[in-house]
């Protein structure tokens, strides 16, 4: 994954960060006619009457903005998460396809095979030097440790 951290994630995170653990427990809290209104909160935090305090936390304003955007933020966080999983079956893909490619072409490696007009010179330059001078030797095994980190 890239180094450039996605500002909207750094934001949820934050206020994640800041925000009190929980649980939250869905809870209506009446008014003197027995209705909740408009006003009326539906969140406490863990406590007996509503807004105790819970593990030594007041729930403050980070806890309302943490509320507030909790269904925006899980909305975004699967939206990236499906990119994410897009992109990676993408990858999976494409190393699968150089996999194949490299470890078909590195079968003629040490045949003596020569390849001629290489250098649309005319001459016959070994195949072997292709691979020496063009891989460090380890593609195939790099591509094959990818693979096995992205498939789990």
């Amino acid at each position: 994954m890239s180094n450039n951290i996605d500002p909207k994630i750094e934001e949820i995170r934050d206020r994640h960060k800041e925000a009190t653990e929980g649980p939250y427990i869905f809870k209506l809290f009446y008014n003197e006619y027995g209705m909740y209104g408009k006003d009326s909160k539906i969140i406490s935090f863990g406590g007996r009457s509503g807004y105790e305090e819970f593990r030594g936390q007041e729930p403050g304003m980070d806890d309302e903005s943490f509320l507030q955007n909790s269904w925006a933020d899980i909305a975004y966080l699967l939206s990236e998460y499906d990119r994410l999983r897009e992109n990676h079956d993408t990858a999976i893909k494409a190393l699968e396809k150089a996999e194949r490619f490299i470890g078909a072409m590195m079968e003629f490696y040490g045949e003596g095979l020569t390849v001629h007009n290489w250098h649309q010179n005319g001459d016959g330059e070994p195949w072997d030097n292709f691979f020496d001078n063009n891989m460090e030797g380890d593609e195939l095994e790099s591509i094959r440790t990818a693979l096995s980190h992205l498939k789990g």
